[in-house]
């Protein structure tokens, strides 16, 4: 049962694009992606609206959940088309910005990386750093 409400939301998620709704955790497909950007280890990863399954008109292009375990990082890489804005929920991390300038961030702290910018992320804790990543483009 769980396995098929699971795999329903994930064909939900694929051809509704974003709207009011809620997203309850418990329900939301989790995914995990390698080596993102040439970083190292593993980002789970839990998408309200996964990439590719909002139209190619709406401005909410994804937005999920995201974890880096102590170690773990998204490499630095660019966004030529969209812009993505991160909030942090917990832990702490090194953010990179398109100038190769780092910042500490942790619970609070946002960061927006525009149109033409390049950014990374690395979890330098000792917990996992868990995030909200939301992609859009005009």
């Amino acid at each position: 049962m769980r396995k098929t409400v699971a795999a329903a939301l994930i064909l939900l998620c694929m051809a509704v694009p974003a709207s009011a709704k809620v997203y309850k955790a418990a329900d939301i497909p989790g995914t995990v992606r390698e080596k993102v950007a040439g970083g190292v280890g593993n980002l789970d990863c839990r998408y309200a609206v996964a990439s590719g399954a909002a139209s190619a008109d709406a401005a909410l292009q994804v937005i999920g959940m995201l974890k880096l375990e102590p170690g773990c990082s998204i490499g630095v890489h660019k966004h030529a088309a969209n812009e993505e804005t991160y909030v942090f929920i917990s832990g702490t991390g090194i953010y990179t910005d398109t100038d190769g300038k780092t910042y500490e961030v942790g619970p609070g702290d946002m960061t927006v990386t525009s149109k033409g910018e390049s950014h990374g992320l690395a979890n330098n804790g000792k917990t996992p750093l868990v995030w909200v990543g939301v992609i859009a483009q005009k």
